[in-house]
């Protein structure tokens, strides 16, 4: 049990207007000891990278809660409306000693690094060829686009996701074009976010290489065991609650809970046309990103 003392030190952190640098180390000091038998994860990724299966396998094997952190709505939680880091929620969770894997389709902003050293979030990288992820965004669109919780978006104006703002006249564009015209309109949406996110990831890597740990799709399915016993590695081999086998097993039968529909690589490149490969291959040029096609 973590005394209330020691509790009251780390609150002092995150509470004080005028904390003295000595309070302050011992506060962090203090906390890092509470996050080493208690750790926060931070799983960051793009849509269709595995990230929510590498969420969930994670909180099930540290029995940890699992949460998103994004900025949501004030009056209801329930509403996300930035995927953004909300420093607030984190704050209002991080003298609690319980463990947190939480997960975000959030670039390596200066709000996402300076909040992770400063509630000492350790941290996951998921990653897969562009080309891929785009074919299998597609796919997903689809599926959100054609129930009624997602068509709703089209009575309020849009809905907003991890690209921002998506208007409810481009949702109606996408939804009535063809498989080619919806691949499209997934390329000029989202293909320069997909580049500048993993821009954005392998700068923080470069800058603290120690930080961060890197989970490639292409990698990590069919090695779901052995990727996982790497990132408990990384994350300081904590106390863990289950049993690897049976949470990938479990999570490969129930797909609701992993978002897991696994795919062959090269898939999205087989997909497409010449002119759309040509599309992406033309903006991670004017990006200066050609070599983060395949991810970081």
């Amino acid at each position: 049990m973590w005394g209330s003392d020691l509790i009251s030190s780390i609150r002092e952190i995150f509470c004080s207007e005028a904390i003295t640098a000595p309070v302050e180390r011992t506060a962090r000091a203090n906390l890092h000891a509470l996050r080493s038998k208690h750790p926060w994860v931070g799983v960051f990724g793009p849509p269709k990278s595995a990230s929510t299966f590498v969420w969930a396998a994670l909180a099930r094997i540290l029995a940890a809660e699992r949460l998103v952190f994004n900025v949501v709505h004030p009056d209801d939680p329930g509403i996300q409306l930035l995927h953004e880091l909300d420093p607030h929620q984190m704050q209002a969770r991080a003298s609690e000693a319980r463990s947190i894997v939480f997960r975000l389709h959030a670039m390596a902003s200066g709000n996402v690094l300076t909040y992770l050293d400063r509630f000492c979030v350790r941290s996951v990288l998921c990653s897969r060829n562009v080309f891929d992820c785009l074919v299998s965004l597609r796919e997903e669109w689809i599926r959100q686009w054609s129930v009624p919780a997602h068509v709703g978006a089209l009575d309020v104006g849009g809905e907003d996701n991890f690209i921002g703002r998506v208007d409810a006249s481009q949702i109606r564009r996408f939804v009535a074009a063809d498989d080619q015209g919806k691949t499209d309109i997934i390329i000029e949406l989202t293909a320069a976010w997909y580049l500048r996110f993993y821009s954005s990831w392998k700068r923080a890597i470069q800058n603290q290489p120690h930080a961060f740990m890197v989970v490639r799709y292409e990698d990590f399915i069919g090695r779901e065991e052995e990727t996982l016993a790497r990132l408990l590695d990384h994350l300081g081999r904590p106390n863990v609650h289950d049993n690897l086998a049976r949470v990938v097993d479990h999570l490969k039968e129930n797909r609701d809970e992993s978002n897991l529909n696994v795919g062959l690589v090269g898939r999205g490149k087989a997909l497409m046309t010449g002119a759309q490969i040509d599309r992406v291959l033309a903006i991670a040029k004017t990006l200066g990103a050609t070599e983060l096609i395949n991810g970081v």
